[in-house]
């Protein structure tokens, strides 16, 4: 029996709102079979739709996501990786949570015409420099593709336009230019990212929270280095 259920108002597959998605609809799964695994895919409408069948032209839609029975789904632990490991580099998560859904909409298996390879789409060069060698492993695809980004980040002086342009087209094609390359696909790049994440808007940088003790046993926490 074919069942199918369709929550309107989808903006991306942010974790927290995937979580509330799965459990605001726990109760209408009551009504399918237990065995059957839903499917979920955003419609032309921006609606997620939860099925039991296969979704529309499944075989090419990237946003479609397997629940099965029990445990998280591929892209809540993809989001959980982009939280911990963004934090961790003190990178803001929504900033490559934006950079992974236009590089490869959160598609750890993507590959690009050029070569460009899995989440956040390294070149094998690219790669190889941030010691990434499994470019198809989520968790080491995050890492090294968010040190490159601090990289080009400190290269440009805190430039977020200009990072995502060289993230993007090679930071010698920027530095040449000394500014935003007149390349069509950097442009369309940077644009659809400031569509996700605004470029000019103030950016919440993570900070790790450290503890000392002191030689009196007075418990210290700090986000700045400690002695």
């Amino acid at each position: 029996m074919a069942s199918k259920m369709v929550i309107p108002g989808c903006n991306g597959f942010h974790r927290a709102f995937l979580a509330a998605l799965l459990g605001l609809t726990s109760a209408a799964w009551i009504t399918l079979h237990a065995a059957e695994p839903l499917t979920a895919y955003v419609d032309s409408d921006g609606r997620v739709v939860f099925t039991n069948e296969a979704s529309p032209d499944s075989s090419s839609n990237q946003a479609a996501t397997q629940f099965p029975d029990s445990g998280p789904s591929p892209n809540v632990q993809i989001h959980e990786l982009i939280d911990g490991i963004a934090e961790q580099h003190r990178v803001d998560p929504e900033l490559i949570r934006a950079m992974v859904q236009v590089e490869s909409n959160f598609d750890p298996r993507a590959v690009s015409p050029k070569g460009a390879m899995g989440l956040m789409q390294l070149i094998p060069d690219t790669a190889r420099r941030f010691g990434v060698r499994n470019a198809f492993d989520p968790r080491a695809n995050l890492d090294g593709g968010i040190r490159y980004l601090k990289y080009l980040m400190d290269l440009f002086d805190g430039d977020l336009q200009l990072a995502l342009a060289a993230y993007n087209a090679g930071e010698n094609a920027v530095s040449h230019t000394k500014g935003l390359p007149s390349i069509p696909e950097t442009r369309n790049y940077v644009r659809k990212i400031s569509l996700l994440y605004p470029l000019d808007r103030p950016r919440r940088v993570a900070s790790t929270i450290e503890k000392f003790v002191d030689r009196k046993g007075v418990v210290h926490f700090s986000n700045t280095e400690l002695p």
